[in-house]
């Protein structure tokens, strides 16, 4: 019995004949080429014509102009009169003042500074409620609306937040939100009293 030994090198490139060659491997390996260009292209293009991307970061309000709102006060009973007072912060543009009301309803339109104080805001106080009296604070900012009763024996401070979009640093939408209700106690006598702010 005769045995042919044939030296095999793998680093020589294989010697093939014509007829050994596989058209159809050839046309895959080119459609799979096509394939990854055309996803390639496909996802560049949907890259590039992609939404812009929402971050969300916590800023200080003091950062942005005051926040605008109006207060719609109504009364069951005897409520007055009304003495309103807004306080504001060291740099807020808008002016402090105080009035008095004798009759109801009342609107207030004011600006909110931001402010970590509570003797800061807008603050209403009901002087000589009646016991059973009642009434209703409405606070409308643009989109936000909430309402509050308040009794002659309460004390609450309703804050406001403001959620603001920007695009390459520039403001593109401000809407204030209710952040927060707090029930502070009671009130001295027969006054109630409630405080707004930023």
């Amino acid at each position: 019995m005769m045995k042919l030994f044939v030296k095999v090198d793998p680093f020589l490139e294989p010697q093939t004949k014509e007829e050994d060659y596989n058209h159809l491997h050839t046309v895959l390996i080119l459609l799979l080429c096509a394939a990854v260009i055309s996803f390639a292209v496909v996802e560049f293009v949907a890259f590039a014509r992609r939404e812009s991307t929402e971050t969300f970061a916590l800023a200080p309000m003091s950062e942005y102009a005051p926040l605008s709102a109006e207060l719609e006060v109504t009364c069951q009973g005897t409520c007055g009169p009304l003495v309103v007072t807004q306080n504001v912060p060291a740099g807020c543009p808008v002016a402090a003042f105080t009035d008095t009301y004798s009759t109801f309803p009342v609107k207030i339109t004011t600006q909110l500074c931001a402010t970590a104080r509570q003797d800061q805001g807008l603050q209403l106080d009901f002087t000589n409620m009646g016991a059973t009296s009642l009434a209703t604070v409405q606070v409308f900012s643009e989109p936000m609306t909430y309402r509050a009763d308040l009794q002659q024996w309460h004390k609450k401070t309703i804050l406001l937040g403001l959620s603001v979009k920007k695009s390459d640093d520039a403001v593109t939408s401000r809407e204030a939100y209710l952040a927060s209700l707090q029930y502070d106690g009671t009130t001295a006598g027969n006054v109630g009293a409630i405080c707004a702010s930023s």
